[in-house]
């Protein structure tokens, strides 16, 4: 009886750890989460557009002392016409490697383009990462029946310094 017990005790041990590495090896798992505004810059016409951030820790198996975490990021800008009304979204999106007060590195770049009114859509994107910045750029058209009747060029950049702060 007492080996029985004892080989049980052993085997809930053996499990016990097993699921305590194994939990410590998930590829990653949200530290912070958040949304801020940032900006909402006026023109002439009475449009705006209005900055907002949202950003993300993610500590690493690599990272167990916290010094070394992936941070994700992402500015959306909110094109409103004068009356309110929302026009489009661009949002640019990087994740960045953060060695706490060493280095940061944005290691992606992506965008999107969101048409929230007919006729709207983004003529030259481009969207590209060096150092510890992602950029893009592009120009948001609206046409009403094959005419041009707004255009709005933008270059943004999202930037990680080596303590994980957006800028």
């Amino acid at each position: 009886m007492k080996k029985i017990l004892s080989t049980l005790l052993a085997a809930a041990c053996l499990i016990a750890c097993f699921t305590l590495i194994s939990s410590a090896n998930d590829i990653s798992s949200p530290v912070l989460a958040s949304e801020e505004l940032i900006s909402v810059e006026y023109f002439e016409d009475g449009s705006y557009l209005v900055r907002t951030r949202k950003q993300s820790s993610f500590t690493t198996p690599f990272s167990a002392k916290g010094a070394i975490f992936e941070k994700t990021g992402s500015d959306d800008f909110d094109y409103y016409f004068s009356d309110n009304s929302l026009q489009w979204t661009y949002t640019i999106h990087g994740i960045y490697t953060v060695e706490t007060g060493v280095s940061a590195t944005c290691i992606s770049s992506t965008y999107t383009f969101t048409a929230h009114k007919s006729g709207w859509s983004l003529t030259n994107p481009n969207n590209s990462y060096a150092g510890n910045t992602a950029y893009g750029s592009g120009t948001a058209v609206k046409k009403v029946l094959f005419v041009t009747t707004h255009t709005h060029t933008f270059n943004v950049s999202l930037s990680c310094d080596v303590y994980g702060n957006l800028s």
